[in-house]
């Protein structure tokens, strides 16, 4: 799985999570769709974190 995929993901879903915050009139479906989207950012976040963060070395960082 790459980055890419991962970000289609989670635009699909926040694609999904918007069009069902704005059509809908039930307070209920609205709460639904924009939980979808937090969905959706959190897991573009956490690709970004996963494939761009530095591999660790093992060392600590402290100086003493």
């Amino acid at each position: 799985m790459t980055l890419q995929t991962v970000l289609l993901v989670a635009a699909a879903l926040f694609s999904v999570g918007l069009y069902g915050a704005i059509s809908q009139q039930v307070v209920v479906m609205v709460m639904m769709g924009l939980e979808l989207m937090l969905n959706g950012v959190i897991l573009a976040a956490a690709g970004f974190w996963w494939f761009l963060s530095p591999p660790p070395t093992g060392r600590s960082s402290c100086s003493w």
